[in-house]
């Protein structure tokens, strides 16, 4: 048995949008709402799987996030001192 892709379709004439099964090479079907012509429209990508990630990953990213998050802290403040020093006159002289 051969598989049938799944299309989707869009009406020009009042915007539905729809899915059927189709053979790849037959024509687009009515509009099911109105019955005017249809053309085939690009549908997005699934999502890859990896996007669900294994506990352990998670928190293994959750880590170096804080790492990340506690860095930028870090250099934020001595940054602000730095400013705050050179402002103040009081260099380290």
């Amino acid at each position: 048995m051969d598989s049938v892709p799944m299309y989707e379709y869009r009406c020009g004439a009042c915007g539905e949008r729809f899915e059927e099964l189709r053979s790849a090479g037959a024509a687009a079907p009515a509009c099911p709402r109105c019955g005017a012509e249809t053309e085939r429209a690009f549908s997005a990508q699934a999502a890859p799987f990896d996007i669900v990630r294994t506990p352990g990953a998670m928190r293994k990213q959750e880590r170096r996030n804080a790492e990340l998050q506690a860095r930028a802290k870090a250099r934020f403040k001595a940054r602000r001192q730095q400013i705050r020093r050179t402002r103040s006159g009081g260099g380290d002289g």
